[in-house]
């Protein structure tokens, strides 16, 4: 999949240090799946799309709801009762006509994590979904397949970001989260819970920014990175179900990572 880069459309991205045409040549030759097209994987699409990464393979089993359209702007009126991948991709087509984009409409499993791994060279993963569970299968897959891939999320005025980086990462997502934010809490019950979070779209957007920043310097091979950290952004000091308020807690709070040598995911990384 090599595609002629638009130097004039994306002349401002040619004078980013350290992308010039080269880095746009390997943006374009690149395809990334998203989990989930919720708030972040909204930004995610939106931004990736924008900084002309070759395809988008945009997978969710939901339509839109009029509940969606204070936080997910792939969506409008018009959307409503629309698969979301087939309003992300009319939407996404539009902002930049030069980018694949491929809609799947299912739940994220390892079949549709297999199948899209087989069909793509040149792969990246980003996983903005609001269930624990698939956040870990999807690690574990990645770290299984040496497949890159950034993990957001976000509630009320708090959001993360997680890198996998194969070559460098020592500590599976599981891990990383507990260490940085969640500590020994069952998100299992919580994803059984069906649990309703609450959402800020400037948070989401922030999260799911600093993601995809760090997805464009996994194409690009950048030495710089939040690999074996795991970033936190707490806007302000409120509980949420996973912690009591942390009075003073600083607004990004970048967690160095440690392996857990109990942890058999994380005897599968580096």
């Amino acid at each position: 999949m090599k595609q002629d880069v638009d130097l004039e459309r994306f002349k401002k991205q040619v004078l980013v240090p350290g992308i010039g045409v080269s880095g746009l040549e390997k943006l374009a030759d690149t395809t990334v799946l998203f989990c989930g097209l919720g708030g972040g994987g909204s930004v995610g699409a939106h931004q990736f799309v924008l900084s002309n990464v070759g395809r988008v393979v945009l997978c969710d089993h939901d339509k839109v709801e009029y509940s969606n359209l204070g936080r997910q702007y792939l969506y409008d009126e018009a959307s409503i009762g629309t698969y979301k991948v087939l309003a992300a991709e009319k939407f996404l087509r539009k902002t930049n006509p030069n980018v694949d984009v491929v809609p799947i409409h299912q739940k994220v499993d390892l079949n549709l994590l297999e199948t899209v791994y087989k069909k793509y060279k040149n792969l990246l993963i980003y996983v903005a979904i609001d269930k624990w569970n698939c956040h870990f299968l999807i690690n574990e897959f990645c770290i299984k397949n040496e497949i890159p891939a950034v993990h957001m999320g976000s509630i009320g005025f708090k959001g993360f970001v997680y890198v996998y980086n194969p070559q460098k990462t020592q500590t599976c997502f599981e891990c990383s989260m507990r260490q940085g934010y969640i500590g020994n809490i069952d998100v299992t019950e919580i994803d059984k819970a069906d649990t309703v979070y609450p959402y800020l779209p400037p948070v989401i957007s922030t999260a799911g920014s600093i993601a995809v920043t760090e997805g464009i310097k996994l194409i690009l091979n950048k030495e710089k990175s939040l690999v074996n950290s795991f970033l936190m952004y707490r806007g302000t000091d409120h509980a949420d179900v996973f912690e009591n308020a942390i009075s003073g807690a600083p607004i990004f709070d970048q967690v160095t990572t440690q392996k857990n040598n109990q942890c058999e995911l994380c005897k599968k990384c580096i």
